[in-house]
């Protein structure tokens, strides 16, 4: 869901209030919402969560704000995640909850997996 720039400086004010930023990674299917958080928030982890291909716009606009990725994990291979990581771009990958799965994509060299059961 897409918010408005001063719902996300209020968020991000609770947030600091608390002194809890160094322990939330930021992640939102909407690209203008990682880019807000990341103009107020430079150093914080933030996630742009996508299910679609990765290609050179995406790259791009991931490269120049920032970003990191946080993508269905039907999407990658070890290839793409080296071109991710050679742009310093870290790789969450959703949702796996087969282990064996999981196990494939740490070998690719993954660096979060979200899933409901593994641990």
């Amino acid at each position: 869901k897409h918010f408005e720039a001063e719902n996300i400086v209020k968020l991000v004010e609770e947030i600091k209030d608390l002194e809890y930023t160094d322990n939330v990674i930021f992640i939102s299917f909407d690209l203008a919402n990682c880019i807000n958080v990341r103009n107020l928030l430079p150093e914080n982890k933030v996630q742009f969560l996508t299910s679609n291909e990765i290609n050179n716009d995406l790259l791009r606009i991931l490269t120049e704000y920032r970003l990191d990725l946080d993508i269905h994990y039907s999407q990658l291979n070890t290839e793409k995640i080296n071109i991710l990581h050679s742009k310093g771009i870290e790789v969450n990958c959703w949702t796996v909850d087969d282990k064996k799965l999981a196990e494939k994509l740490v070998s690719y060299g993954v660096d979060f997996i979200t899933t409901n059961i593994l641990e």
